[in-house]
């Protein structure tokens, strides 16, 4: 990427912010975060826990399979993190946590060999 390109991207970034010094005072913030999330307008999704989209990790990777539902799920998740909820969560989006656990025992190792070296 190019410096241009860096300065074009943070521009257009900067410009899709709600926040400012004139906008977005608390009543702008509490209207955001106040929003109840409703399921049926996020047909891929297959719940929702606090206002956050749930989507199987199962469901997703036969999405991967076929193109069109994949550019449809994608296409919900783009739409739910700018403006939706803000978030979502894919359960079980790893199949093989082996690679996970391993990751995880390494860290472990990591903090406790901190902790003792002080």
């Amino acid at each position: 990427m190019t410096a241009i390109d860096r300065l074009s991207l943070a521009a257009s970034r900067a410009g899709a912010t709600w926040l400012s010094r004139d906008g977005a005072g608390l009543e702008a913030f509490v209207a955001e975060t106040s929003r109840k999330t409703d399921l049926g307008e996020w047909p891929h999704a297959a719940g929702c826990e606090k206002n956050i989209l749930i989507y199987d990790g199962e469901a997703v990777r036969k999405a991967r399979l076929d193109p069109d539902m994949m550019k449809s799920l994608t296409a919900e998740w783009a739409h739910a993190l700018r403006s939706g909820p803000g978030v979502i969560v894919i359960r079980r989006a790893i199949a093989d946590t082996a690679i996970v656990d391993r990751a995880t025992a390494i860290f472990e190792d990591l903090i406790t060999a901190q902790q003792t070296a002080g």
